[in-house]
């Protein structure tokens, strides 16, 4: 059984980390976070990637939660939620 590689597909022109979605060339994490922002639901590959890629940004981030690992079991609202009250507002680590 193979395991699931959610970056297998994605490609972004530069290794500086944290990688920005916008800069990813394949279009498939500029497709993911339309939908995540306009609530639209994701499938569970894309929801995956999106638990990589939020947590990509944490993980590269001097000041971050505690509990930042975490988001790779969220669903979809509570990333959006963790997103807003934890990153954002008391981080200011703002992924999207």
């Amino acid at each position: 059984m193979s395991v699931f590689d959610p970056t297998k597909d994605l490609v972004f022109p530069a290794t500086r980390w944290p990688l920005f979605w916008m800069h990813e060339q394949s279009g498939k994490m500029a497709r993911i976070v339309k939908k995540f922002l306009n609530d639209e639901p994701l499938d569970p590959e894309d929801l995956t990637v999106l638990r990589w890629y939020v947590y990509q940004w944490c993980d590269k981030m001097p000041n971050k939660p505690d509990d930042y690992e975490r988001i790779l079991t969220m669903s979809q609202a509570e990333i959006k939620a963790y997103n807003w009250t934890v990153l954002v507002t008391k981080y200011a680590i703002d992924p999207f």
